[in-house]
């Protein structure tokens, strides 16, 4: 991978075809990696990144030690992200056990403690059997999703992404799509009490947004907070470095701002149908032809646009927006007395309900991407935390939840589709015969590992379209299918 202008050559139009990436987060960095892995060592493959590789896999380093700042949890169950892992001989490390609190404003509804047995008789006491009831309601959507594993591994795609979650849980997935979180659970006897006040503040913190969110992803957001996590030493944005080193792309630091359908002539008299790509670089404007182009960036209008001709019927972008959350890294000691401490804190992370009385949405201790040689952390003492807020905090509100910092950064991110149940379709994954979308899917829940799962499902898709292989696209009789192969 280079990125020298001087080295760019025009890209011929071989037989075996020209295939384009635009973005470089885990998306863009896996569907380079499914193309080289389905359409063969020949091809020639750029990958286009106006920003950093990784996207919103992404560090910060405070004091000299880098820190996750964007996706950073993977969940056991992540198949894709674990084969990953393997693959490119990246060493997990399994994220540490923290003491949780959650906090209203005024003091803490809830704190862990040290010992199962009293956890669990504390929630009893406190939700009755509201939590064992989400916990099956959960792991029955996780067990559904589950085939999508084997429908990948033996080369089945979907055109929609609404095809793709009829698949896997039929009408009960697209129904969670339109139901509010808050609604499906109060269905499934989970009582109003144990939602506003620990499904709530993980909504707050996964996605800066309320239990009206979409049922879908609340049940994503309330498995990211089981056990058996872990990260990628060194940083999750490693996976992106490395399935783009193993898909042998071209890699250019640049921004695409037109893609544009053309007919060319071939030396046989025939026509090729190809994509003009026209991106901006350090040194001014480029453009190349490609047969095939996957976008992996937003097509919303909150997002840097791409102007698009000839692809009708799309017309350039989505309706929907992206949710802003702020993310500030403060290396300092935790105000005590604001939680109603009179000494020293005993908590490393601090969730909230949704009240007018708290202006942030999570306060969490960080441990650095390498931990070797890291020993025990104390969040009583000056450490590296992490506040999610819906705005920027001001100095007053920094002084309210530190009683000392040295060192404070701000990230503004536009993290994760607004999601809401009344929104009417997912956006499409084929948006022209050669050019495709994967960032449809996280409109139905964004996680890194629903991001590898579009790309595979894309770039499957795109091959089979290719080479005229329909029987391997929305079979509705998948299961018996496999039965049968089997």
């Amino acid at each position: 991978m280079a990125d020298d202008e001087a080295s760019r050559q025009p890209l011929p139009l071989a037989d075996h075809g020209n295939k384009a990436v635009v973005g470089a987060g885990i998306g863009g960095s896996a569907a380079a990696y499914f193309a080289r892995q389905e359409f063969g060592p020949d091809i020639a493959l750029d990958v286009f990144e106006a920003d950093a590789v990784g996207g919103r896999l992404a560090t910060i380093d405070v004091n000299g030690k880098a820190y996750e700042a964007g996706g950073s949890v993977i969940h056991p169950l992540n198949l894709h992200l674990v084969e990953i892992a393997k693959s490119l001989g990246l060493k997990q490390q399994k994220i540490s056990e923290k003491k949780f609190a959650i906090f209203d404003g005024t003091d803490f509804v809830f704190v862990e403690s040290d010992w199962y047995i009293i956890n669990i008789l504390r929630i009893l006491w406190r939700y009755g059997f509201s939590y064992l009831r989400m916990q099956l309601w959960v792991e029955d959507i996780v067990d559904q999703f589950m085939s999508i594993y084997k429908y990948q591994s033996r080369g089945y795609s979907f055109s929609s992404n609404e095809k793709l979650l009829f698949g896997l849980g039929q009408e009960d997935f697209l129904k969670l799509l339109k139901q509010p979180l808050d609604e499906v659970l109060l269905q499934q006897g989970v009582s109003r009490h144990f939602i506003n006040e620990v499904v709530a503040p993980v909504i707050r913190t996964n996605y800066g947004q309320g239990t009206n969110i979409s049922a879908f992803v609340g049940a994503v957001a309330l498995l990211g907070v089981q056990s058996g996590l872990w990260s990628i030493e060194g940083g999750n944005k490693l996976m992106c470095f490395g399935l783009l080193y193993a898909a042998k792309a071209r890699l250019w630091t640049a921004r695409v701002t037109s893609i544009a359908f053309k007919k060319r002539p071939r030396k046989k008299g025939s026509e090729a149908n190809v994509y003009e790509l026209i991106y901006e670089t350090g040194s001014g404007q480029s453009r190349d032809v490609y047969d095939m182009v996957f976008v992996c960036t937003p097509l919303h209008t909150d997002h840097p646009p791409i102007s698009f001709s000839g692809v009708e019927p799309f017309v350039g972008h989505f309706s929907g927006s992206y949710q802003q959350i702020f993310a500030t890294f403060v290396h300092g000691t935790v105000n005590a007395s604001y939680f109603n401490y009179k000494t020293k804190l005993p908590i490393s992370v601090i969730f909230t309900t949704s009240t007018d009385l708290v202006f942030f949405n999570s306060l969490g201790m960080l441990t650095p991407v390498n931990i070797s040689g890291i020993g025990h952390q104390d969040p009583s003492e000056m450490v590296v935390w992490k506040v999610f807020s819906p705005h920027a905090l001001t100095k007053v509100e920094l002084h309210t939840l530190f009683s000392l910092y040295h060192s404070k950064q701000d990230i503004d991110w536009l993290a994760t589709p607004h999601y809401n149940p009344s929104q009417q379709k997912l956006p499409p994954i084929r948006l022209h015969h050669g050019l495709y979308y994967l960032n449809g899917l996280e409109w139905a829940a964004s996680c890194m590992e629903m991001a590898v799962v579009a790309a595979k499902n894309a770039v499957m898709l795109a091959n089979a379209n290719w080479y005229g292989h329909t029987e391997h696209v929305d079979q509705n009789d998948l299961l018996q299918r496999i039965k049968t192969e089997l």
